[in-house]
């Protein structure tokens, strides 16, 4: 016995993404009573990349255009879906669905619902789920007879009428910042001169913190513009220099979101309205966020005949939030300063802009917060039709739907490289209409069912895209109009009586924006999924007992093929970046748009996968183990590079595949049904490896992400997104060679020098309910994933690391090694003897960019990603004023362990997927205390 039962919404409404073939999905996770779905994990397959829904069902996410979306909660099974390119993500309704019964007999004791299973039943874009085509068809909440002398089916749905419920929350969250660099403080502003460290200000423009100790000096008192209690002089001991934390800046974050929904059912009418608002102070203060939501559903059910119409519309405005890299160069600025300098100082902010610590080389952080007024502002509507009809074995579909999103941008770059206004403008439009009929043939004697399906879907989206630089009138425009149509053909056949399912078809796709404009006609998916326990049961009469083996179990086998365009409300200004040497940061700013090459083709995604499912119940305790190996292959890969002209722009870079696997295994128990003591404990392990088997351009590598010294690339042979940059020299035996001086020997050639893709991932999920408590964490292990910390060799360049400040006095250190003549290296040297100059000095000799090499560090990590209390009451009696009521508090990203010396190892270079392995004073993660109060009326 099959039972469906609606359980929750998943709001997937995609904003538009600052970040090449990325998308930013966001939404909230709720239930069919409306209540948020907190502890829900969304993760990009095969990376370390994901986020969990907050205590209001929230949650934020950008991942590329094509990844595939792994959803999973405790409790129930992991579904999966395709991020779009060219249609709006929107509202996706999962289900849950319990597995079917073995037909042999089963206790009383460990009959029940079994597991659920997140599956989609009317997504409103094409393709989630490339197999189960026909759950967009299905009819809710009726029942369907069929009188055989008449031939006829007739319906029969359930009408009900219920008191309007009013659903408020409120949530309060706060935030400050987690993991950051460790900086030293032992050590001044300056550097050596005439064999000693010697003190420099910021009247000298010094920028390294290569001075004395900070024990050693002292205030002289004088008149000095640079620090209200004058310039630093050297007493030998007893000094009373300060030195300043520059984490300072950065205060706590505030967020506060209202929720208010009413929603009911009158008869052959659903409907839903909600309102939310939310605004938030981030840590940085002149940051400010709102964000406001307004939402209509109306569902009309009579018979066979459906209708369903929704209604979305959201502003959000942001001042000062990141973008184009301003949080990155504000940290830059802020702790490259030297310890005993005072960003806040009277005498230093007695000017305009405010000075700092070295003039021409950086920026004081209090006045790009206060100079920059850098806006951005986010409107969207989008409108949705959708009508279905049953007759008899014929069901027949019509969708439509229409997002039109607005976009502003104004940035004020004030920085001592650029005094620009520049302002950007997108219009984007889209707007679909799909159809559908399918036809069921059933032989309920032989317990056949065939059902067959022909869909077509029309996309139309239209990019209208400006930019105007004020301050030297130029402008430039892009202007796009996107056409595209799919049909598609499926098939499916079930079979009862050995519970044996197929599914086949196949899609044909046509675009006019990818060269030739012709039909892509080979799309083909095809799924087959037997439950082998019932095929032994019905073929060979072997009776199963239920307490020796397995309630369920099943295996399918699947394969698919997609095409996936550049997606046109993207705005992939990071590339930029890779125009940069890395040491030019402070100089950063994304000035060039990004084009498109000339015979631009989509990406072709394939897929195949194995899965095998497995479901045990021995009385109140359950077990459920699922796997899945897939094997992904994308050919014409699309990115946004640097051309042969120096050009940005989308180009088809290469081919590579993807081979992992996916086990998770849960254990669920209701041990004491009076006490409703209820405990879940799901454990999920992945492995992925990816290797990249064409790289079109000529060079064999093509870079993705990064530095003109160092980025991500795709090597032909070599996982995706290898770390490319200058490394040591080293001799055939692997040995690194020491220069005449007694240090490692920079090599001239540049290689691969680390790979970002973790080992593997695990995730350990427990859910705790007792009485009228919830209790729920999250935890989060990865093994490997080099990540080049750029940051730490800056820093060590400039003399602020906590490294420098703790091996700076090291002498008579001999490196491992052998000399240029291949003999032992016996050379002894000191780490920073001022005697030697600056350029003598172990972390400075090699310039600031430093060796891409010394700076590889792993990525690992233990981290509590989520932990979470509530306590709720729920009132039966339609009498009482207050039906349900819940308070709860949740912490996100609480602890962290890791060997990474650097900010969070899950942060990436502006933010971006694709800059994941690239630490270049990227923005600290942040933790989260969440304190949330609903009540239903």
């Amino acid at each position: 016995m099959r039972i469906t039962l609606t359980f929750l919404c998943l709001l997937l409404m995609g904003v538009l993404s600052a970040f090449g073939q990325d998308r930013t999905l966001e939404g909230i996770m709720l239930d069919s009573n409306g209540e948020p779905m907190p502890g829900a994990s969304l993760s990009i397959k095969g990376t370390n990349i994901g986020t969990v829904t907050d205590m209001e069902g929230h949650y934020k996410l950008t991942a590329p255009v094509g990844a595939t979306i792994v959803v999973s909660l405790v409790g129930y099974k992991t579904r999966e879906f395709v991020v779009p390119g060219n249609s709006p993500v929107e509202i996706v309704k999962p289900t849950v669905t319990t597995v079917k019964q073995k037909k042999t007999s089963v206790s009383p004791a460990s009959s029940g619902k079994g597991i659920g299973v997140l599956d989609d039943s009317s997504p409103t874009y094409v393709p989630i789920d490339y197999y189960n085509i026909f759950n967009r068809y299905a009819l809710s909440n009726y029942e369907v007879k069929y009188k055989q002398h008449k031939g006829k089916y007739t319906f029969k749905r359930k009408e009900e009428y219920t008191i309007p419920t009013l659903q408020y929350r409120l949530s309060t969250k706060v935030g400050w910042i987690g993991k950051a660099p460790k900086l030293q403080d032992s050590f001044a502003q300056g550097s050596p001169n005439e064999g000693s460290y010697q003190w420099k200000g910021g009247d000298q423009q010094e920028m390294f913190s290569w001075g004395p100790r900070v024990s050693q000096l002292r205030y002289d008192g004088s008149s000095y513009p640079y620090d209200v209690n004058g310039s630093l002089e050297s007493v030998g001991t007893g000094g009373n220099a300060k030195t300043y934390d520059p984490y300072d800046l950065f205060k706590p974050s505030f967020s506060h979101r209202h929720y208010l929904a009413l929603n009911g059912k009158a008869g052959i009418l659903n409907y839903k309205s909600s309102y939310s608002h939310e605004s938030i102070d981030g840590i940085i203060k002149p940051s400010e966020r709102t964000n406001d939501n307004l939402s209509f559903d109306l569902g009309i059910r009579k018979r066979a005949f459906e209708a369903d119409f929704n209604y979305y519309y959201g502003q959000k405005r942001d001042k000062w939030f990141p973008m184009n890299g301003n949080y990155q160069q504000l940290l830059f600025n802020l702790i490259t300063t030297p310890p005993t300098f005072h960003n806040k100082d009277e005498n230093v902010r007695s000017v305009q802009p405010y000075r700092t610590y070295a003039a021409g080389w950086s920026r004081n952080p209090y006045s790009m917060m206060e100079d920059d007024l850098s806006l951005q502002k986010y409107n969207s509507h989008m409108a949705g039709l959708g009508l279905s009809y049953h007759l008899e074995k014929w069901k027949f579909m019509l969708n439509s739907t229409y997002q039109r999103r607005w976009q502003d941008q104004r940035y004020d770059v004030n920085s001592f490289a650029r005094t620009d206004d520049i302002s950007r403008n997108l219009d984007f439009q889209y707007w679909n209409a799909d159809g559908g009929i399918s036809k069921e043939f059933t032989d309920y004697y032989r317990e056949f069912h065939y059902e067959t399906l022909l869909h077509y879907l029309f996309e139309s989206s239209l990019r209208d895209y400006g930019v105007q630089n004020i301050s030297e009138s130029r402008a430039y425009s892009d202007y796009v109009e996107r056409k595209s149509s799919s049909l598609k053909w499926g098939n499916e056949l079930r079979w009862d009586y050995l519970d044996i399912q197929l599914s086949l078809g196949n899609t044909f796709y046509h675009s006019n924006t990818f060269s030739g404009g012709k039909w892509k006609p080979w799309a083909p998916y095809a799924k087959a999924t037997i439950h082998p326990l019932y095929i032994l049961d019905e073929l060979a009469g072997l009776y199963v007992d239920p307490f020796s083996s397995p309630d369920f179990f099943e295996v399918s086998l699947g394969y698919y093929r997609s095409y996936q365009e550049w997606a046109l409300e993207a705005n992939p200004l990071y590339a930029n970046s890779m125009t940069y040497s890395s040491q030019d940061w402070n100089t950063y700013y994304p000035t060039q748009e990004v084009g498109r090459a000339n015979g631009l083709q989509p990406e072709q995604y394939g897929k195949f996968d194995l899965n095998f499912r497995s479901f045990v119940r021995l009385g109140a305790v359950s077990l459920t183990m699922e796997a899945s190996n897939y094997h992904y292959q994308v050919e014409n890969m699309l990115a946004p590079v640097v051309s042969e002209e120096q050009l940005l722009q989308y180009e088809n870079v290469g081919a590579y595949q993807n081979k992992g696997w996916e086990v998770s295994l849960e254990f669920a128990g209701n041990f004491n049904y009076k006490e409703n003591f209820k405990l879940k404990q799901k454990v999920s392990w992945e492995r992925a490896r990816t290797k990249v088997s064409e790289v079109y351009n000529p060079s064999g590598r093509q870079q993705l992400a990064g530095f003109t010294n160092i980025g991500k690339y795709i090597v032909e042979g070599q996982p995706l997104g290898v770390l490319v940059g200058t490394r040591f020299e080293k001799d055939a035996f692997g040995n690194l060679v020491i220069d005449s001086e007694g240090f490692t020997m920079e090599s001239d050639q540049v290689g691969i020098i680390g790979d970002p893709n973790p080992d593997w991932v695990i995730q350990s999920a427990t859910s705790l309910t007792y009485r009228k408590w919830q209790f729920n964490m999250i935890w989060d292990f990865k093994h490997g994933g080099d990540v080049w910390n750029g940051t730490r060799q800056m820093l060590d360049y400039l003399g602020r690391s906590a490294s420098t400040g703790e091996q700076r006095e090291v002498t008579g250190y001999v490196f491992d090694g052998v000399t240029q003549t291949g003999e032992p290296n016996q050379m002894a040297v000191d780490f920073a003897d001022p005697a030697n100059g600056l350029e003598g000095n172990r972390w400075v000799r090699y310039g600031p960019e430093g060796v891409g090499e010394a700076g590889i560090e792993d990525g690992s990590w233990v981290r509590l990603q989520s932990l979470s209390l509530g306590y709720s009451i729920t009132n039966k009696s339609d009498d009482k004023l207050i039906r349900a009521w819940k308070v709860s508090v949740v912490g996100e990203n609480l602890l962290l362990w890791t060997p990474y010396t650097g900010v969070d190892p899950q942060t990436s270079l502006l933010g971006q997927p694709s800059g994941m392995g690239i630490d270049y004073f990227n923005t600290p993660s942040m933790r989260t205390i969440q304190f949330k109060l609903s009540f239903t009326l």
